[in-house]
């Protein structure tokens, strides 16, 4: 194997967490956009009360950004961690093309959610 092609393995094996970890915050901002479609949805708002209101919306996305935050950075640990168990390029590629196709999913979904819900 020469030098060349040594860098050029080592690049891509570098490449592919950073591109993952960057399309995941990514799926970070698309899980708040998702939270708050499902709040705007389902908290009812009462026009007599109309504080009460605002702050369980408010504490819900909050706690649920928590959470998620809470799950991601426990994801992004595991997927490095998946990558790295990964013996040849062509493993490496197969996982982060499914890796990829989960997280763009998530992204599509952000991106719907609103338009299915309010569409109407």
């Amino acid at each position: 194997m020469s030098k060349a092609r040594y860098i050029l393995d080592r690049a891509i094996s570098a490449l592919f967490p950073i591109v993952s970890v960057a399309v995941a915050v990514i799926d970070f901002m698309a899980f708040n956009q998702i939270l708050r479609t499902i709040i705007v949805a389902t908290v009812p708002v009462d026009p007599l009360s109309k504080v009460a209101s605002k702050y369980r919306a408010v504490s819900i996305e909050r706690w649920g950004m928590i959470l998620f935050g809470m799950v991601w950075l426990a994801g992004v640990v595991g997927l490095l961690y998946y990558y790295g168990r990964s013996e040849t390029k062509r493993v490496l590629l197969v996982r982060f093309l499914k890796v990829t196709a989960i997280e763009l999913a998530l992204i599509a979904i952000a991106y719907l959610l609103p338009q299915i819900l309010f569409a109407w």
